[in-house]
């Protein structure tokens, strides 16, 4: 049940700042909000950080005006609590009983921790040496040497890549998780690294794939070189584990070690793809310094599309290259979509007949004839559509709803 606010009530409101809420100077100017208990952040100029300073519990919406330097009208106290009760107690910054937190939306799904913030900072601090300019120059110049003698006995021997029998494929499966742990440490040992706390690790469903996870949201604090190195540390540990693996094949001959190498440099150039959110898009969205890149482009579209239909187009070049990002990212999802369905499509295909399969084996109570795979092929599609139209409705709704906003201008 919700209840009416009073004048009085506004005029006696306490604001409090949460124990841990930090902010930090940007290079550009703003200041990069954060409150760990409730994952949220926000960029805000100085003039909200220095009402923040008054949000100390002991002064109401009164004084705090009058210590700002403000006059205490009906006015600027209806903006003053617009400013602590609709923008910032929504975000977690500021305690409050009345209102509910709203945590930040996280663009991967169903996630769940494995490790806990504590052991990513134990682990992380002894792994940050690995960023000191000696050690990466050093360490660079060794997985280059061993990709070269790797490539030179690829070639050579021209061994079957076949790994089906004696339990290879789980060693590979074994090792390429490890490889994606170690993917996440070196993107928190470099946060560790610049005197920032890693957060957690954890796994969860990004598009239609299982995918592991860095909480590195303290990055926000760095200027954007520092945190292109970020960006970039989960592909250096990479490489370094994966040359590791090309180290052991070399000495030991053993054919899993190289395929498994092969298969983690073939998903690594895969991480650098832009136009989803993973590695290869931070990177591109610090290096151009802008922190909303996909935000900023979808924007820069539509404000181009309404021109269009006013026939007032004049795009610069920094539009031409956001309506190009945009449209190629838009064109790819579509794509990837199309991909999954096509490489899937003999699960639809034999679906009805699984099914069948499975009823008359019920009706016929040969229980023992149902087996994990013939499940799975049942199961399986429905996952697949089920992923399949969450994008999509995704990418209609946001194309529906830009197409309209372009009509009504």
């Amino acid at each position: 049940m919700q209840t009416k606010i009073t004048q009085i009530d506004i005029l006696h409101r306490i604001p409090k700042l949460r124990k841990n809420t930090s902010w930090k100077k940007l290079p550009n100017g703003e200041y990069y909000i954060n409150s760990t208990d409730f994952n949220s952040s926000l960029f805000v100029s100085e003039y909200v950080i220095e009402f923040l300073r008054l949000a100390t519990g002991e002064n109401t919406i009164v004084q705090i005006c009058e210590k700002a330097g403000l006059y205490v009208n009906e006015s600027n106290i209806s903006k003053i609590y617009e400013l602590y009760y609709t923008i910032l107690y929504p975000t977690g910054v500021l305690e409050t009983e009345e209102i509910e937190i709203k945590k930040k939306k996280s663009y991967i799904n169903l996630s769940f921790t494995i490790l806990p913030e504590k052991i990513v900072i134990f682990i992380s601090k002894y792994l940050s040496f690995l960023f000191k300019k000696k050690v990466v120059v050093i360490s660079l110049l060794f997985s280059l040497f061993l990709i070269f003698l790797g490539s030179i006995n690829f070639w050579q021997t021209k061994f079957s890549l076949n790994i089906a029998n004696n339990g290879e494929p789980i060693i590979v499966a074994i090792l390429l998780t490890l490889t994606f742990f170690l993917h996440e440490f070196g993107h928190s040992s470099a946060l560790y690294y610049f005197g920032e706390n890693p957060r957690k690790i954890g796994i969860g469903l990004y598009l239609f794939a299982p995918v592991m996870f860095a909480d590195v949201t303290d990055s926000w604090k760095l200027n954007n070189k520092q945190r292109m190195v970020v960006d970039i540390g989960g592909l250096y540990f990479q490489l370094i584990a994966s040359c590791i693996y090309l180290f052991i094949f070399l000495i030991f001959g053993r054919n899993v070690f190289l395929i498994t190498a092969l298969f983690s440099f073939v998903i690594g150039i895969l991480n650098l793809n832009p136009f989803v959110k993973m590695d290869g898009y931070w990177l591109l969205s610090d290096f151009l310094n802008i922190m909303d890149l996909k935000q900023r482009s979808r924007k820069k579209t539509l404000l181009c599309t309404q021109s269009l239909f006013k026939r007032e187009l004049s795009c610069r070049m920094q539009d031409i290259f956001f309506v190009s990002y945009y449209l190629m990212s838009f064109v790819f999802r579509f794509a990837f979509i199309a991909y999954m369905l096509f490489w899937n499509i003999e699960l639809f295909t034999n679906i009805h007949v699984n099914i069948k399969t499975i009823a008359l084996t019920i009706l016929e109570r040969n229980y023992y004839n149902i087996n994990i795979v013939l499940i799975e092929s049942v199961i399986l599609p429905f996952i697949v559509i089920f992923l399949v139209s969450n994008v999509l409705i995704k990418v209609l709704y946001k194309g529906i709803v830009d197409f309209n906003k372009t009509l009504q201008h």
